[in-house]
């Protein structure tokens, strides 16, 4: 079975949200940038883009967020 959904675009409102969860998705992610803590709407899952210069600027934007629970200014993380 698929759980996951994602809002084409990110376009989405109250009644799509509906839809999405009546259909049985578990989870669905759209385009709003920020940082999921746990404790949001598992049908609105926000997102972070990732940098492209490689693994180790990525690794170091993960650690950056595991030791303080938001980006910092040392590994800027590009919006989508």
């Amino acid at each position: 079975a698929v759980n996951g959904f994602a809002y084409p675009r990110g376009l989405c409102d109250q009644r799509v949200i509906a839809a999405v969860s009546d259909a049985g998705y578990r989870y669905a992610v759209g385009t709003e940038r920020g940082l999921n803590q746990g404790k949001g709407n598992p049908l609105l899952i926000e997102r972070m883009g990732a940098p492209d210069t490689g693994v180790a600027d990525l690794k170091r934007c993960i650690a950056d967020i595991a030791r303080s629970g938001k980006p910092g200014s040392a590994t800027e993380v590009p919006s989508s």
